[in-house]
């Protein structure tokens, strides 16, 4: 009969070899669980392991969105599946650029960031998950072996959606507003939009003081209400250009304004920070002070030149467009390069080459064809190596009005009629003008596309 003592030293035996055999198989379900199916769209860990590299400590399992994934949604939520409980008051991740919002833990395991708002179109955030003693740690004491970054890029937002926030900062012909009582007005949220354009908006109410006063906060798929024309009258040429929720010539020149109205680089694309400008603006109504300008340049005898400024032509020039072989294009395009004075070098028609200091009041808006002051006897008809030439006194009347974005079409036709002004008129001057010109700048036509 064996002793009592080698009795209760038999039973501790067994306890240690069945505890030793639970936390084995603990943890060959650890090892065995970490590899997760990047089909749930989750990025794997397929070595765990904790703060000291040993298998079974505390690894990230999952995390949405996936590292590298683009076309986010706005309002997307973070989540990070890791392999142990976490600690309370654990170490968070840290999201740049900063976005407000709140993390909760819904299961032992899992972290979730909610934003309180929208994420900025076409942003790529950053998302570092803190490792080593200072960063995540799990309710037994584990830690990340060291730091996991990710990135993920967000959608773009709709044109149709862009259109209304800068029609509603009053960079476009068209007024953008809501829905009436009735709420019969609808705007599609599909691409490209079957929206129209309604008549003149005279004393109706813009959707901007509907909008949220946070940026974060202010929606970015298209709002319920329909666009109007600001003005009375609205030249046909202009008119036939816009088109709501689709990308057009009117739109890039808006947003060219805009870019330069708020200091960012002119190129009329709608790029993370332009978005997060025009979100600020809105959410600060900060409506433009320029009134809305276009420039309509006709190449039949006479040549012309019409400003329609603020919904009437404020100001008409004769001009003189490309001759033969050098003929100005027809079509619309924006400015998009402005100079008080540049030296033009380039190549004439018959080879041979000019070298033109001093010419005042250029804005460029097709390749290198600008509407500049230039010396000649005459104005109103096609002798320009391209460009659009006017008398100085004329060139420096316009250059404070064709600014960053400005549309400028060039068209044929005897246009004085529907747009309501006084027939125009060849000029003829065979001395000089008096008018004072700025200094030349080093700078030549040879342009590349989009410099600013």
């Amino acid at each position: 009969m064996p002793r009592p003592g080698r009795v209760f030293v038999w039973m501790a035996l067994i306890v240690i070899v069945v505890v030793g055999a639970v936390e084995g198989f603990a943890a060959t379900s650890v090892d065995t669980n970490s590899k997760v199916s990047k089909q749930n769209g989750g990025t794997t860990s397929t070595t765990p392991s904790g703060a000291d590299g040993k298998p079974g400590g505390l690894h990230l399992r999952r995390e949405s969105p996936t590292a590298g994934e683009n076309n986010v949604p706005f309002a997307t939520t973070i989540e990070f599946q890791f392999s142990l409980p976490l600690a309370r008051g654990t170490a968070l991740p840290t999201i740049t650029p900063l976005v407000a919002g709140s993390w909760s833990r819904p299961r032992p395991t899992t972290l979730v960031f909610h934003p309180a708002g929208s994420f900025i179109p076409l942003e790529q955030v950053t998302v570092v998950v803190p490792g080593g003693t200072t960063g995540i740690r799990s309710s037994s004491g584990a830690t990340l072996a060291s730091s996991v970054s990710a990135n993920f890029t967000v959608e773009g937002a709709p044109v149709l959606r862009l259109q209304q926030l800068l029609a509603e900062l009053g960079y476009l012909p068209v007024v953008f507003t809501p829905p009436g009582p009735s709420g019969s007005a609808h705007v599609s949220t599909t691409y490209p939009s079957p929206v129209t354009t309604t008549g003149w908006a005279s004393g109706v109410k813009s959707a901007l003081v509907d909008e949220p006063t946070q940026p974060d906060e202010i929606p970015l798929v298209p709002a319920p209400g329909s666009f109007q024309w600001r003005f009375r009258s609205t030249p046909q040429q202009l008119a036939t250009l816009w088109a709501p929720g689709a990308w057009n010539v009117v739109t890039q020149g808006a947003l060219m304004a805009f870019e330069s109205d708020h200091g960012l680089y002119v190129d009329g694309v709608a790029g993370p920070s332009v978005w997060a400008a025009l979100l600020r603006a809105v959410a600060a109504r900060e409506v433009t002070t320029r009134p809305y300008t276009y420039l309509i340049v006709t190449e039949t005898l006479p040549e012309t030149l019409y400003v329609w400024r603020g919904g009437q032509i404020v100001f008409q020039t004769p001009v003189n467009t490309g001759g033969y072989r050098a003929a100005t294009p027809l079509g619309t395009w924006p400015v998009y390069l402005r100079f008080l004075s540049v030296t033009m070098k380039g190549t004439n028609p018959d080879g041979t080459k000019y070298d033109d200091p001093g010419v005042p009041w250029v804005s460029y808006f097709y390749e290198s064809d600008a509407v500049h002051g230039f010396l000649r006897a005459g104005y109103g008809y096609p002798q320009s190596d391209g460009c659009v030439e006017l008398p100085y006194s004329s060139a420096q009347t316009i250059y404070p009005l064709d600014t960053y974005g400005t549309p400028v079409t060039v068209t044929t036709g005897e246009l004085w009629h529907e747009l309501g002004t006084t027939a125009p008129v060849y000029t003829y001057s065979y001395r000089p003008t008096t008018t004072s010109t700025p200094a030349a700048t080093t700078t030549t036509t040879t342009i590349p596309i989009g410099v600013d």
